[in-house]
């Protein structure tokens, strides 16, 4: 029997576009003899929409909400409901979530936790590694807190700025830095600054994006290896390592997601992270790769993720060192790029996180979640 699989994408996020490209691409990947698709578009305004059109991807460039119908998930069954005259009727019950969503109301933790009251198994990793994988403030302290190596960073709020100024920042690092806002992913608000002038304008751009900022010490001899890792806290694997080809020292959203040829209208080759120019497997020796496999299952399993995951990590060339930048809980293309490497094709990496979303479904309804106390049938309940 067909599963019933939602694709969750879109939202209220600066990536999503980018969820739409992932989406379309998992679209024409799913093994159409074992799953029925139900694609569920969030707009930018956060209203959920289903229907047809959303499977063809010359259809955004030309949208018409008027043809989709309102639906919606409720916290309390795993079934996709459609909103008639203001009445939630139920379409279908859901198996899985495949959730391709990038950035803020869906990678980080929100859209899971609505998962999680409603029973529906989901493929990224759960609300603790998702709200955390996003707000790069969390993510550092919780690496510093587990003693995973990261570049030298401060934290600053858009209140300590206005009351303190540079000078409140550089008490706590040098020049030159890389200026990030805390919540955001693909390189979007992200700055290098050398002189006062640059820090000054990369902090007012990404207090633009977020009122909580990280500002990291900038490795300015340095190389970028990423690496995906694959399972859950009992079982993970990771992938080949990639080295992304970059213009500028940081890698842009231009280079991540516009670089080659433009979106094209067959969804099987969309544009998206897989266009990236790459060198795949990363030529590095064994014992960096080694190291980095390591890190990258330590910080997966910290993390308590689920799933696929992309990690990126930074090569000091001077010192040798390697340094954990960041973790994207649902990367752009679910990263199969690089699990493609390893004989793992799109189709069935997406079998895979449905498993992976399915047995931890089950371990966690098995679980003890209520307990029958008498506190509320004494005589003397008193409300204070």
């Amino acid at each position: 029997m067909k599963k019933n699989v939602a694709i969750i994408f879109g939202g209220k996020s600066t990536e999503h576009d980018i969820s739409i490209l992932t989406a379309c691409q998992v679209m024409n990947a799913l093994n159409k003899n074992k799953y029925n698709l139900f694609p569920v578009y969030i707009s930018q305004n956060g209203k959920w929409l289903f229907g047809k059109k959303l499977f063809d991807v010359e259809f955004y460039s030309k949208f018409n909400e008027k043809l989709l119908k309102e639906v919606s998930i409720l916290p309390q069954d795993n079934y996709l409901y459609k909103k008639i005259f203001s009445v939630y009727k139920k379409i279908v019950k859901l198996d899985c979530a495949i959730i391709c969503c990038h950035g803020k109301n869906g990678e980080d933790g929100t859209l899971q936790g609505l998962l999680e009251l409603s029973g529906i198994p989901y493929t990224s990793s759960g609300v603790l590694g998702s709200s955390v994988g996003l707000d790069k403030q969390a993510m550092k302290q919780m690496f510093v807190a587990n003693k995973i190596p990261v570049c030298p960073f401060a934290c600053l709020s858009k209140k300590e700025y206005e009351e303190g100024g540079l000078d409140y920042l550089l008490k706590q690092i040098e020049l030159p830095v890389v200026v990030k806002p805390s919540n955001l992913g693909s390189s979007i608000g992200i700055s290098v600054a050398k002189t006062l002038e640059e820090l000054d304008d990369a902090l007012n751009l990404a207090f633009t994006f977020d009122d909580n900022i990280v500002v990291e010490k900038l490795i300015e001899d340095m190389r970028e290896i990423n690496i995906s890792v694959l399972g859950d806290c009992d079982d993970c694997m990771c992938s080949v390592t990639e080295e992304p080809k970059k213009m500028k020292e940081i890698l842009t959203f231009d280079e991540k997601y516009l670089s080659g040829n433009k979106i094209k209208t067959d969804a099987s080759k969309l544009n998206g992270m897989q266009n990236l120019s790459r060198i795949i497997p990363a030529q590095i020796s064994i014992k960096q790769q080694n190291k980095i496999c390591f890190l990258a299952e330590e910080v997966f399993k910290k993390l308590k993720c689920k799933g696929v995951v992309r990690i990126d990590f930074m090569v000091d060339n001077q010192t040798k060192k390697i340094y954990v930048n960041e973790i994207n809980t649902i990367p752009g293309s679910f990263a199969f790029y690089l699990w493609d490497k390893k004989d793992i094709k799109f189709d069935k990496l997406l079998d895979l996180l449905i498993e992976i979303a399915e047995r931890n479904r089950q371990k966690e309804d098995k679980l003890l979640t209520t307990f029958d106390t008498s506190v509320l049938k004494g005589k003397n309940v008193v409300a204070k």
